[in-house]
């Protein structure tokens, strides 16, 4: 199940072909040579994913924070951004195919509402996990991944 790629060549390699933001804060250095047990096309769909989402329901002028380490056996990479909040109705529904936020639908959001069960689904076939927190207007969206080898 092992792409042989290292994690962090995926992430650095996901993030520049979406064309990297000034407002992405990145701390990836202990990923650098870690191997997930997770396919290549799904760790560039789960990295272009959750960082395009980020990005772009930040509020205006906040950074996203975006910071990978080794917990144990598994890599955690975390995606932290401020933006409005979600209702507890909302929060429930977030990983349910084709749900957008009624703000998301408001504002012209780009999306299809597929993206966060896109990403369930490959964390799924890989023994992933995602965790989403909010506090207030602040959202983390943390995910798992079994490491092969360091």
């Amino acid at each position: 199940r092992s792409s042989g790629n290292a994690f962090g060549a995926a992430l650095q390699r996901s993030l520049s072909d979406s064309g990297e933001s000034p407002r992405l804060r990145m701390d990836l250095a202990d990923c650098a040579n870690v191997v997930v047990a997770m396919p290549a096309p799904d760790q560039d769909l789960v990295i272009g994913n959750l960082s395009a989402n980020a990005l772009r329901y930040a509020d205006a002028g906040s950074d996203v924070q975006l910071r990978a380490r080794r917990q144990g056996r598994r890599l955690v990479v975390e995606w932290r951004n401020r933006c409005s909040s979600l209702s507890p109705a909302e929060r429930k529904r977030l990983l349910e195919p084709f749900f957008r936020s009624e703000q998301a639908r408001l504002q012209h959001r780009e999306g299809s509402g597929l993206g966060l069960s896109l990403v369930q689904a490959a964390l799924d076939r890989c023994g992933g996990r995602m965790k989403i927190e909010f506090d207030d207007t602040l959202v983390t969206v943390r995910v798992s991944l079994p490491i092969v080898r360091r």
